[in-house]
């Protein structure tokens, strides 16, 4: 379970406001808008959502750009498609994507105003009246924007080691479980795993002892082995392939797996195996 701590995160989007004077928010991992700030979107915006065709061309723009960052679980900057500047960014725990913070909409310093408004007109809408407001937005500097995604990269990360985004024990210790999982082949350390769920220490340590009895490396240890087993029964890979696979080296597996299982690999392969090899 993802928990947001509401009134934190409304304090930091007030503070990303003061910096930037542009509207921040925060959004669920399914793009619902969750929590932002100022209360009031600008006028511009207003009478675009109120537009049941120009609406749905903003929304369907939004649920793209929402889209496009979940596969790069990068920040990118978009141009909306009535002109205006916004900043998706993705918060990460792990390799999950658990929400985003969303900087816009924006009047560029350089934006063509006019335009912006005549492309509203084929949506029914008087081009002077929605001049005015685009009129009444304060212009960003451009160089505001590559900046501010700057610092909505920093925050993304903040939240979530500051605790204004946690997950629940159970949930993070999966997600660890599925990062050794993906990356057996590799050398996982403590200071690895701290690093990739920015837990210190000690944090690690206790989410271990708390959710599988046992500490860190006899948990990576334990399965790499249960990995080990079930190539050696269910695979025709060779045993020193195996070792590779589970990040154990071939010279320490036939040690290490007989201490565990009271078995060499060899001996384990020939009375288990499920396929020929």
């Amino acid at each position: 379970m993802i928990n947001f701590n509401v009134q934190k995160l409304k304090e930091l989007l007030i503070s990303i406001y003061t910096l930037t004077h542009i509207k921040v928010s925060i959004h669920t991992v399914d793009f619902q808008e969750m929590i932002y700030y100022p209360e009031m979107r600008n006028s511009f915006c207003k009478a675009l959502s109120e537009n049941p065709a120009s609406h749905t061309i903003c929304r369907d723009a939004d649920t793209e750009r929402f889209n496009y960052v979940k596969r790069t679980k990068k920040t990118e900057l978009f141009i909306c498609p009535f002109g205006l500047i916004e900043v998706f960014t993705p918060i990460i725990i792990g390799d999950e994507i658990v929400g985003y913070i969303v900087l816009g909409q924006a009047v560029g310093e350089n934006s063509d105003i006019n335009q912006m408004a005549q492309k509203t007109a084929q949506y029914g809408f008087d081009k002077n009246t929605m001049l005015n407001k685009l009129e009444q937005l304060e212009r960003i500097k451009e160089e505001i924007f590559p900046a501010a995604s700057t610092l909505l990269d920093a925050c993304a990360k903040y939240v979530y080691i500051d605790n204004y985004i946690n997950i629940s024990q159970n949930e993070l210790m999966g997600r660890i479980h599925n990062y050794i999982y993906e990356h057996m082949s590799e050398r996982i350390t403590v200071d690895s795993l701290c690093k990739h769920f920015y837990l210190s220490r000690v944090s690690l340590y206790k989410l271990f002892e708390g959710q599988v009895k046992t500490s860190v490396a006899d948990y990576i240890k334990n399965e790499r082995l249960k990995q080990c087993k079930y190539y050696l029964q269910n695979s025709s890979f060779s045993i020193k392939e195996i070792a590779n696979l589970v990040g154990i080296e071939y010279n320490y597996l036939s040690k290490v797996f007989y201490k565990s299982e009271d078995i060499t690999p060899k001996k384990y392969q020939k009375k288990y195996k499920r396929v020929e090899l």
